[in-house]
């Protein structure tokens, strides 16, 4: 079952958009690496196992038409709708840029109840969350490493850490790779 805005609305939960925290990259690469090593997180690892099991997360796989909400987080509560058609490899990063919202903007700043929308959204909170989740499956110290030892070979960037090629090409322009 897939709530959606009605659902919410009747239970009298009142939800936000979420605000940026304006923190630097190296901030939040400070905070993904010590989430990292306190929880145990390796990149490689089923990231969709991960959270619902250390987070209690429910993920639902939804049609588009059923619902605009991407994410919902609040008090017991921490949901992630991915559309149904999507392939594994971007599940995967849409799953870590959550998670980026749920440790950055809930529980860093002991926020109340967040809403996420794919039609509104706060683009500078969405490229946080979305650092957080780059960083957390793709650590630069091992990425960049890894871009040299393989000649910065994309077949071989996108099977070792489970991303599409877009996100691959996107990281390496980032970390100025390429």
């Amino acid at each position: 079952y897939v709530m959606n805005i009605t659902d919410i609305l009747l239970q009298g939960i009142k939800f936000r958009n979420v605000k940026e925290l304006n923190i630097s990259y190296d901030d939040i690469k400070k905070v993904v690496s010590k989430f990292r090593k306190r929880i145990g997180f390796d990149y490689h690892c089923d990231i969709e196992k991960f959270i619902k099991n250390k987070f209690n997360c429910n993920i639902n796989m939804v049609n588009e038409s059923e619902s605009d909400i991407e994410v919902l987080i609040g008090k017991n509560l921490f949901e992630i709708n991915i559309l149904k058609f999507k392939f594994e490899r971007n599940r995967r990063i849409q799953i870590a840029r959550d998670l980026g919202y749920y440790i950055l903007h809930y529980l860093l700043q002991n926020e109340t109840d967040i809403i996420i929308t794919k039609s509104k959204f706060n683009i500078h909170a969405y490229n946080e969350a979305n650092c957080f989740g780059l960083e957390l499956l793709m650590p630069e110290k091992q990425f960049k490493k890894f871009c040299i030892d393989n000649n910065n070979n994309l077949i071989e960037i996108t099977n070792e850490f489970n991303i599409t090629s877009e996100t691959a090409v996107s990281r390496m322009k980032f970390l100025n790779i390429i």
